[in-house]
């Protein structure tokens, strides 16, 4: 009974967590990159982002995730963190390929939208090449982000299959 539940989980959760975790990679605060420059400010957090996650690091990701994180499906903040969490804990390696196609920054530098492409795999990536071989998942992500207290904050995000050519 046991393994049913835990494969009837794996198959609701498996098509919610990838965009959860690409939702997480950007919460991270920029490390590096020209303080007056929003869009590297961004593409800095996302690059930290992607590190945490590989790292498995629940709590390095989870904590820069907006206290009013809202997406379109009504998950909030806690959902996230139990999600992240469960999927950390059950993949004992995770390697993740990342392709920023845009980032918009609003005229006031106090919002961002980014669309981003995420290769998830088992193994490492290091090419889009590989991506087929490892048999990744591939998703876009459309993420909003907010300037909170000087870092950058994911509020929202949607996510759907993508295509080997999308990267």
């Amino acid at each position: 009974m046991n393994r049913q539940l835990k494969a009837a989980a794996r198959v609701l959760i498996r098509p919610v967590i990838p965009g959860l975790l690409v939702i997480v990679l950007a919460t991270l605060p920029a490390c590096s990159g020209d303080p007056d420059n929003p869009e590297q400010q961004v593409r800095d957090v996302i690059s930290a982002g992607e590190e945490a996650v590989e790292a498995r690091s629940i709590i390095g990701v989870l904590d820069f995730i907006s206290d009013h994180y809202q997406d379109k499906d009504g998950r909030q903040k806690q959902e996230i963190k139990q999600l992240v969490a469960g999927y950390i804990l059950r993949n004992k390696s995770i390697h993740l390929l990342t392709r920023v196609q845009r980032v918009a920054v609003n005229e006031d530098k106090s919002r961002a939208d980014v669309i981003l492409y995420v290769g998830m795999a088992g193994v490492p990536v290091a090419s889009v090449d590989q991506l087929v071989f490892t048999r990744a998942d591939l998703y876009r992500f459309d993420l909003s982000l907010v300037m909170e207290e000087g870092d950058w904050r994911v509020t929202g995000g949607s996510w759907q299959q993508a295509r080997l050519e999308d990267f």
